[in-house]
């Protein structure tokens, strides 16, 4: 099958049926079946699905990846891990800091200094090894993403563009 742009009724009710059933996020199904969300989306929408609201998912999100973790979850939205710890200054209205604070913490022996961000040099947020983390000013880590997001930007335009040729022909 081709996964841009042939979908069987039975595959679309795959979709439906793992997202209603709480078991998958669009998130997680770009993933499973490297599909754009935009497209999963469109798909769940034109099979009559109810979209989740943004706090909605984000609560899938955390109790899917919550269970027998033992305090310890990934969010499904924006890739961190995040473990429980109440009494953290960073932890969030539920008390899950995210974990690459805490292991940059530790290893460095100190916090996280004002005014600054704990960045995966890598790029993957749920690789939280120590040589794997930095601290920055945010002023400096938007500097550095600017390159990145302008080079995605022109090869997704390079991607629409070849498409379009190929649906063209």
């Amino acid at each position: 099958m081709n996964k841009k742009y042939d979908f069987t009724d039975d595959f679309v009710q795959t979709l439906v049926h793992e997202y209603s059933s709480g078991e998958e996020s669009t998130t997680s199904l770009h993933k499973k079946y490297e599909i754009d969300t935009r497209t999963i989306t469109r798909l769940l929408h034109k099979a009559g699905q109810k979209m989740r609201t943004r706090s909605e998912a984000d609560h899938v999100g955390f109790i899917h990846q919550r269970k027998g973790n033992g305090g310890r979850y990934k969010d499904l939205t924006h890739g961190y891990i995040f473990v429980k710890i109440p009494n953290h200054p960073k932890a969030n209205r539920r008390g899950y800091v995210p974990e690459h604070i805490i292991i940059w913490e530790k290893s460095n022996g100190t916090v996280v200094p004002k005014g600054c961000i704990i960045h995966h040099l890598n790029g993957k947020k749920d690789d939280n090894k120590p040589d794997n983390l930095i601290s920055m000013k945010k002023s400096e880590h938007i500097q550095q993403a600017e390159p990145y997001k302008r080079r995605i930007k022109e090869l997704e335009d390079e991607i629409i563009l070849l498409c379009t040729a190929l649906i063209c022909k």
